[in-house]
């Protein structure tokens, strides 16, 4: 059975994970009805967790989670075992830096093609007025952005100060069509 979602732990509590996290080095549990330098989060006994192996998540030397691997009976996990799940930790969290990483690119692509397309328009014709740059700009900003949070909802704005008035001007407003309609 998979088991996914959240479970948030209080602040303070010291979970298997978040003693990991602490340590900074792999933890053996054998049998959580005895152990004593963690406690076991609502979720694992609502599973019946008896045992557990953790170790840190590693990225560039800094921790960023803990992977656990658990049982249903006391089990004494072995040195090996701890080094291959460590192994196994450090390469998801690489790979989750990857991902990370990958996602900012391409959003930073999209933001850069946005205001290519935008000024590329704007050169094409010299009687373009300066409110239609930035509502092109604008409308592809809220285009890129919005896809990736699935909102609902997406409008945008571009606001200017003038120094000289200390006043905020909306110089470019948009706002999907659906949004414009209602």
């Amino acid at each position: 059975k998979t088991v996914v979602g959240t479970e948030i732990l209080k602040r303070g509590s010291l979970s298997h994970a978040g003693y990991t996290i602490q340590e900074n080095q792999h933890v053996i549990v054998e049998d959580f009805a005895t152990e004593t330098r963690c406690t076991l989060p609502e979720i694992g006994k609502r599973h019946g967790v008896r045992s557990g192996l953790s170790v840190p998540m590693v990225r560039d030397q800094e921790v960023i989670g803990a992977m656990l691997v658990q049982s249903k009976e006391p089990r004494t996990f072995t040195e090996a075992e701890a080094t291959l799940l460590q192994v196994i930790a450090n390469q998801t969290a690489l790979a989750l830096s990857s991902a990370q990483r990958y996602q900012a690119l391409e959003r930073s692509t999209a933001h850069l093609r946005s205001l290519y397309d935008a000024f590329a328009s704007a050169i094409r014709d010299p009687n373009i007025e300066e409110a239609e740059i930035l509502s092109g700009v604008l409308r592809h900003a809220v285009g890129s952005v919005t896809p990736a949070q699935k909102l609902k909802v997406a409008l945008g704005s571009i606001q200017r100060y003038d120094p000289e008035t200390g006043a905020w001007k909306f110089a470019a407003f948009y706002s999907e069509p659906e949004i414009a309609e209602a």
